[in-house]
């Protein structure tokens, strides 16, 4: 399998099961506490402001020659200078970068090795960005020799005992409450000019005794303070109850702006945001859905589409096996010049699993591909109450993520961005579930396919992990001509395809 996509991750459980012997002792540093096996000694070699703890050997230059060292900085800025040239170094193989919570705090995540003249070092770095209760820090930790498994394991459970002393910290108490904003009306987060923005809200009740409001904000503004957003407002509505669905006018000017939701109109503060963008030409593919995921031999498929090029009368739809080629269609109808419709399918009289292709003008050059369905003689009504289903409440194709954002959202990549990404929400969740993604290529075959497991909330210490944001990548380079044409992403939950999504790379 290749090396060429990355994902993020809820990384909280060990990659080894370790029966730990030693004792556990508390430490503290400045405002972050945490728990440090009693046999670890404090590491003296000032390789970073802070504190550091090891357990291994020392090399003749007071290095570590093998072990693990565990280090915490509170000396603000140093995290951000670490990660960049962390990305820079061709010596450092990141192979994860996640954003997500560590006991109810936000932090943004990254594991990977280093290869030091042959030897492989293992690293770990959580960055937890200023809030209103605590000032930012960062955890760096490295494991390296022949006890690798068992350190990276005993440094996992350090850092899942990190906290904060609030009454240490020195920033003020203040409480914000959680904030969520959907858009509701755009699949990709891309809107006309003077269009409208439809999206959904909700905060704590407590919040409204301040006239919270929601505003169109440039991206490039700065965040954090109302007073200086509301200097830079496009357009804004005050809010009167805790969840609503309501709607504003984009802005009449191309660009990348924010919906951002303050506490009050009274010197306040910024609570949330969610991205989108203005363009005077929308970039739409073509979308074949089902009304089931499942027929029986004879039922009728009922199908929609939407965006086909209407170019001429000619463009067609046909049924297929998922494993035929574009010439073993099993049935087919043209779309007689119409750009959306529906069209109504008898499944065929084999179980298997199929799909829908569209084609333009008389072709056999697909254009848009369906999910795939099933058709079975079981009766498929039972229910188990033990399964959770898990809702994938948006999606994002995009060139580039900022801090845990998408940017330059778009259907169609070619070698001058420099990756592929395909960001999700997951509305919210309980039980351990494992995603999966399949990357199909133009010709239909596999490209590479990524698991995640997700850990129950209850492992994490929540009843419930909402909003959770997971993205994947392909890097172009490794991406040729022949490999030119409409990609296909296949998503599955716990081995159930709940999404499939496409674009363009040319």
């Amino acid at each position: 399998m290749k090396k060429t996509i990355l994902l993020t991750t809820l990384l909280l459980t060990f990659a080894v099961i370790i029966v730990f012997s030693q004792n556990f002792v508390n430490k503290q540093y400045e405002f972050v506490q945490w728990n440090m096996p009693d046999d670890w000694q404090t590491y003296e070699k000032s390789f970073m402001p802070g504190v550091a703890y090891y357990n291994g050997k020392l090399g003749t230059g007071d290095e570590i020659s093998e072990g693990a060292v565990f280090t915490v900085v509170t000396q603000e800025g140093f995290a951000s200078n670490i990660i960049s040239e962390m990305k820079n170094d061709p010596s450092t193989d990141l192979q994860i970068e996640a954003q997500n919570y560590l006991n109810g705090k936000k932090r943004n995540y990254y594991e990977g090795v280093i290869n030091d003249n042959g030897k492989t070092i293992w690293f770990t770095l959580s960055y937890f960005p200023s809030t209103d209760e605590y000032s930012e820090f960062m955890i760096f930790a490295i494991a390296s020799g022949p006890n690798i498994s068992r350190d990276k394991a005993i440094l996992n459970h350090i850092i899942a005992s990190v906290d904060v002393s609030v009454k240490d910290s020195q920033i003020p108490e203040s409480q914000t409450g959680q904030v969520f904003l959907t858009l509701l009306n755009s699949d990709n987060g891309i809107y006309l000019p003077n269009s409208t923005i439809e999206f959904e809200y909700e905060v704590e009740e407590g919040l409204l005794k301040g006239s919270p409001w929601i505003g169109i904000i440039p991206s490039d503004i700065k965040h954090g303070d109302e007073t200086e957003n509301d200097k830079y407002d496009l357009t804004y509505q005050y809010i009167s109850s805790n969840k609503d669905k309501i709607s504003l006018n984009a802005p009449s000017k191309e660009g990348f702006y924010d919906l951002r939701l303050h506490d009050s109109d009274f010197n306040g503060k910024e609570l949330g945001y969610i991205s989108f963008e203005v363009k005077d030409e929308v970039e739409t593919l073509p979308i074949i859905t089902t009304n089931q995921e499942v027929y029986k031999p004879g039922e009728e498929i009922k199908v929609t589409y939407k965006n086909a090029p209407a170019k001429t009368t000619r463009d067609w739809i046909g049924v297929y096996r998922e494993s035929s080629d574009e010439s073993g269609y099993l049935s087919w109808q043209y779309l007689d010049g119409n750009t959306e419709g529906e069209l109504s399918f008898i499944a065929p009289r084999d179980e298997g699993e199929y799909n829908l292709r569209m084609f333009d003008d008389d072709s056999y050059n697909a254009i848009a591909i369906s999910e795939i369905f099933s058709v079975s003689q079981k009766d498929l009504t039972t229910v188990y109450e033990d399964k959770e289903a898990i809702f994938i409440s948006n999606y994002d194709f995009c060139s580039e993520i900022i801090e845990g954002k998408p940017v330059d959202s778009k259907l169609k990549f070619s070698n001058n961005d420099e990756r592929i990404y395909i960001y999700l929400t997951i509305e919210e969740y309980q039980k351990e579930h494992t995603i999966s993604w399949e990357w199909i290529q133009p010709d239909g075959e596999l490209y590479d396919t990524v698991e995640l497991d997700l850990q129950a909330a209850i492992d994490l210490g929540y009843k419930t992990i909402r909003d959770y944001h997971v993205w994947a990548w392909v890097n172009t380079s490794t991406l040729d001509n022949s490999l030119n044409g409409i990609w296909k992403i296949n998503i599955y939950v716990d081995d159930d395809i709940v999404l499939t999504r496409q674009f363009v790379f040319y």
